[in-house]
């Protein structure tokens, strides 16, 4: 008995590893020669997996029949005085749980002759993640939320600041003192211009110089008027 409970431990673990695609599985307890004394339960629970809509086929099992006892204690102890059904030949996994079936042979039972089938949901399928993407990698989600109003930037119409020249800007005199503060609005300079020079002359020559310039002029007539007398 403890080998029976060492597989169904066995299947236990194989169920919880187990992941793959939804379809009925068809069990023949037994193997080829069925549901017979001389079955070795141990070997044909281990590895594997019963799950909801799989069915179980008991061959040869005889006038004896299979029951389905309440639990483990009445499967330890051959106590089908009060089973919960009886089967002839095969049985349909409906509900996820343990199910215990056992020899209508009371004396078959006790050698052996009894079957623990734990019962597991059928696993969701396995969709294979795509090559392009490392293990934990999960999609960035887009972010779909409305982007904030906008708003305007408002000009500033502030009139300009009223430029003041410095002082010392303008040259003393000539009537192009500092004028009075003038508008925000009006030239920030007025031009420069500067103050007229009257022409000059060179001074006139003097008597003596007049005198001796006419001297000349007398001098050269007489030299002239020889000339041309000879």
């Amino acid at each position: 008995m403890t080998a029976i409970f060492r597989a169904f431990s066995a299947v236990i673990l194989a169920v919880v590893a187990v992941a793959g695609v939804s379809a009925q599985t068809h069990h023949f307890v037994g193997g080829d020669d069925g549901w017979v004394p001389e079955m070795n339960v141990s070997s044909w629970l281990a590895g594997r997996v019963f799950k909801v809509g799989d069915k179980l086929w008991f061959k040869n099992s005889g006038a004896e029949g299979i029951l389905e006892v309440r639990g483990p204690e009445e499967l330890e102890a051959c106590d089908f005085k009060n089973p919960i059904e009886m089967y002839t030949d095969h049985v349909a996994l409906e509900e996820q749980g343990v199910r215990y079936f056992v020899s209508g042979n009371l004396q078959h039972c006790k050698n052996g002759l009894k079957l623990p089938v734990p019962i597991v949901a059928d696993p969701e399928p396995f969709w294979p993640r795509p090559t392009n993407q490392s293990p934990g990698f999960e999609p960035v989600k887009p972010d779909l939320a409305p982007p904030d109003p906008f708003e305007p930037v408002k000009p500033d119409l502030a009139p300009p600041e009223p430029y003041w020249p410095a002082p010392g800007a303008f040259p003393p005199g000539g009537g192009h003192d500092q004028e009075p503060p003038f508008g925000p609005y009006d030239p920030p300079v007025k031009p420069i211009y500067p103050p007229p020079q009257e022409p000059s002359y060179p001074p006139p020559p003097s008597d003596a110089i007049v005198v001796e310039g006419a001297k000349m002029m007398m001098i050269v007539g007489l030299l002239i008027g020889c000339v041309v007398g000879v």
